[in-house]
This record gives structure tokens, sequence and C-alpha cells, in this order.
């Protein structure tokens, strides 16, 4: 086995036995995404150590349009509002709706009428804002240190006990942490590594799950500016259960990059476009994977040619991406972006997904399907609790190993109940968008009867998925206050 641990998989919790200085406090990041990047962020606003490790040689992003719920975007405010500042200019305010094949619009989450007031008081302008997932990206890694950043470390194994936590590279590098955050992403060695070396206390690590749905799409730019976030649903009836969505995921100015000191380990890499929209198709028709790549296909003409066949089914708006991508020349398009939904399914019964000094943020901890636009700022909302509560134990004069040991379960019991609500609800969405039975087609014409009729109600609902009750302290006001805070107290304490 390359995971290692103690004997017991268990440490001694007696208080004050192998006590960190608070000075000193070093936390390591496993995985450069956005989950990773947010969490350094907070950490360097509070002023607790960290280093960000990542597998990737060049450290850039991956990946097209993305969106940021309100809960999300209350983080990023919380953290560094400069950061927030800066990225409002290159998003756009999105607006939801769903059309049928014919472009009628079924579903329109939107400002109305005597509930438009409440609605923007809670969501802002829109219920989403989308970027170019680049964008996040580079202005996330703008302010950090660069030697704080480390590429082209792949972990191969860690072990803890009672005086830290030891990483060991593949490149033979070793680095030692008092706690270690896996936020490496859907495929988590530290996920991984976490099962393996107490699967006593955790089981077996839970598989990742093919949803059945695979995605087909690309981003072109677009002369028009469209503030929606649109989706086409196939009828049910027919049998056309395709699904297309476009969206404007933001702006991204010619000749805007981030300079970075050049060294041997770090090199940014851009793209440089102005307005950008992504377009997709996707199935549901599929038992495996394997069998998608048969329809899809597996190469960019293949994959081309799947959505050109199918452009008579398309509504005109999605129609016309298609037809404007295919006449670009091969050589100048945007790469065509395979993505077979899977997610992490963990039992419902799980009560940990770490252990002791070692904890998951992100799509490590609980991979999502796409359906609700939750995922992204799900793991933004992990790395903004976990830094505070980690700035609250900084708070201390020391910190014992049990301490640190509670921090990580309290951080997961706080969060675990979220994300399970999340999940479930963007798996129901996936049924509604993705009818394979008649009873979640009937379920998808009452939630758009519901919100023609009532839609207060729709909105509540809505509340409750950005209604994240991140710490009331910003993260500077975290770092400044002489208050030493309980974990308990956090959500509530005013400074």
């Amino acid at each position: 086995d390359t995971f290692r641990a103690t004997a017991s998989g268990a440490f001694p919790s007696s208080p004050g036995a192998h006590t960190v200085q608070m000075s000193t406090l070093n936390v390591g990041i496993i995985g450069g995404g956005l989950a990773g990047l947010t969490l350094a962020n907070a950490l360097r606003v509070a002023g607790v150590n960290y280093t960000i490790f990542d597998q990737s040689k060049k450290f850039y992003d991956v990946g097209h349009g993305i969106t940021l719920n309100q809960a999300a975007q209350r983080v990023l405010q919380k953290i560094d509002n400069d950061i927030w500042e800066r990225l409002i200019k290159r998003g756009n305010d999105l607006d939801f709706t769903q059309y049928d094949s014919n472009g009628r619009v079924l579903l329109k989450m939107s400002p109305i009428t005597e509930d438009q007031k409440r609605r923007e008081r809670i969501y802002g302008k829109a219920l989403f804002r989308g970027f170019l997932r680049f964008e996040i990206f580079k202005e996330l890694v703008r302010p950090l240190d660069q030697n704080t950043i480390k590429t082209g470390y792949r972990v191969s194994d860690f072990h803890q006990d009672e005086n830290g936590v030891t990483v060991n590279f593949e490149g033979g590098q070793t680095e030692k942490f008092d706690f270690l955050v896996g936020a490496d992403g859907i495929n988590s060695v530290v996920r991984k590594g976490l099962h393996k070396n107490h699967h006593d206390q955790l089981g077996d690590e839970p598989p990742l799950t093919y949803s059945g749905n695979s995605i087909v799409g690309a981003s072109i730019p677009h002369a028009d500016v469209i503030n929606d976030f649109g989706w086409w649903l196939g009828h049910f009836k027919t049998g056309n259960r395709g699904l297309g969505w476009i969206m404007l995921p933001g702006r991204y100015f010619d000749g805007d990059s981030l300079d970075l000191p050049p060294n041997e380990r770090t090199e940014f890499v851009a793209e440089q476009m102005k307005w950008r929209y992504d377009f997709a198709v996707a199935d549901n028709r599929f038992k495996s994977i394997e069998e998608a790549e048969k329809t899809l296909g597996t190469t960019p003409e293949q994959q081309l040619k799947f959505l050109t066949d199918r452009i008579g089914t398309f509504p005109p708006l999605i129609k016309d991406l298609v037809k404007a991508y295919s006449e670009v020349p091969a050589a100048e398009r945007t790469p065509l972006l395979p993505w077979h939904l899977t997610y992490v399914d963990r039992p419902k019964k799980a009560t940990r997904w770490g252990h002791n000094r070692v904890t998951l943020i992100g799509d490590a901890a609980h991979a999502i399907v796409p359906w609700i636009g939750h995922g992204c700022g799900l793991g933004m909302e992990d790395a903004y609790l976990l830094a505070a509560q980690l700035a609250v134990a900084q708070k201390q004069n020391e910190i014992s190993h049990s301490q640190l040991c509670d921090l990580s379960a309290s951080f997961e019991k706080e969060r675990m109940p979220r994300a399970n609500f999340v999940r479930q609800t963007a798996e129901q969405q996936g049924q509604i968008l993705f009818p394979k039975a008649r009873l979640w087609a009937f379920v998808g014409d009452a939630v758009r009867l519901i919100n023609k009729y009532w839609p207060a109600y729709l909105i509540g609902e809505m509340d409750k998925l950005t209604s994240f009750d991140s710490p009331k302290p910003t993260m500077a006001e975290l770092k400044r206050t002489s208050r030493k805070l309980s974990v308990t107290e956090l959500a509530r304490a005013e400074v």
C-alpha cells in the first residue's frame, strides 16, 4: 500500500498534548482549482500560512463558462472585496430560462411584479452571474505570493500522527503540515488516501457514479450580448430528450493577461477573447461512458458531426451557434469539450469526509451534477468556512492535536447537510430536465405551472439553495479582532 497510517488509524486525544504554536500554523492545500485557490486567498487575508500544490506543470485552468450563484458571490466579497470588484467587470448577470424545442419560454426566473424588490435584495440583479472560468481562476491567483504555489507536484502518499501531516510527492519531495486540505477535484488522490489510511473509520472510498448524462459543447465569440442562461428542453413524448443551452460566460479583454514572476515551475497560460458564449448539447440515453462515446464520438471531428447531424432539432439560437462554430476554420476553433457527468456517490449515512488533521473541500468531497449551477459555489463555501475556523484557531496561543482533529470534524458536521441538500436538489433537477419516466415529465410541467401562477414559491426554493449562512465577519475582520471566538460562535460573531 502506498498510503500509510498508524496501526490503529486514530491518535491520542488528551487535551494539551502535542501542541502547535499558532504563530506557525501551516496549512497544505492539494489542488490549485477554484476551491483550493479560494481557500488560499481566505487564509492569506486571515494571516494563516498556506502552500498550494498542483499536479499540472503549467499553472492554468481548463473549462469554459461557469456560473456563480449569490452565495458564492457573497463568499468572494467577504474574503477580498478587491477580487470581487475586478471580477464583476468580467461577468454578466444572467436570467434563467427554459425553452421548448420551438423556442417557447416554459420557465423564466427573473424579476417579477411584486416580488421584484425582494428578489433583487436577495439575489442582486439576477439569479446567477456568468464568467469565463479562466477569469475567476486568474483573479484568484493574482493576489497570491508565487512562492506559495508549487506546480508539477503529485501526491504519492501521506500519513499523519500527533505531530502533523507528512506528504510525499512523486518527485521525491516531502512536506510537513499542521493541517492538510484535499482540494484536488473529483478524482481526488487525497480522498483515496484517506479511505485507504483510515478504512476502519471511513469505510470504502465512495465510487464515482456516471449519471447517464453526457455533454458535448464549445465556446464561440459572438457579437451580440444576451443576458440569458437559457435551457432548451427536448420533449418527452417524442423521445427527443436532448438538452442544449446557451449562456454568456462574460467578457475577456484582448491583451489582458496575468503577469507572474518567471520561474522554473510556474507558467501561466491564457486565452484572449472578448465576448464568448458557451453552447452545449446533452443526451441522457446512456448506461455507460463507453456507450456515450459511441454516440457522441471521441474525436473533435466525430463530436462536431454529432452536433451537425442533429442541428435540425435545435431551437434557433443554438442552431445558429452550432452552425457558426462549424464554419470556423478547425485551427481557430476553441476545442469541443466532451463531458461525461459523474458524481461522488457518497452513502447518505456517511458522517465524515476526512479524518483528524486531513479534510476535503469542493469536488473532492462532494462532486455533483451541474444542473443547478451550484457545484463551484459549494467549494467556495467550504473554503470560506474552513479558513474562518482555522483563523479562529490561530487566535489561541497554542492548539493541541485533538483540537485540530475536532476542528476538521466540526467543519464537516457543518458542511455535510448543505452539501447533501444541494446534491439531492441537483439530482432532482436532472430528473426534471431529462425525464426517463413519465412521472418526472409531469413534475417538470408542474414546476412550470407553479412559476406561472405562484412565482414567489420558486423564489423561496431558490432562497434555500443560496442561503449559505457564511460567518458574519470578513476575513480581514477575523484577522484584526482580538476576540477568541469558538467555532460555534463564529457564524453569529459581531466583531
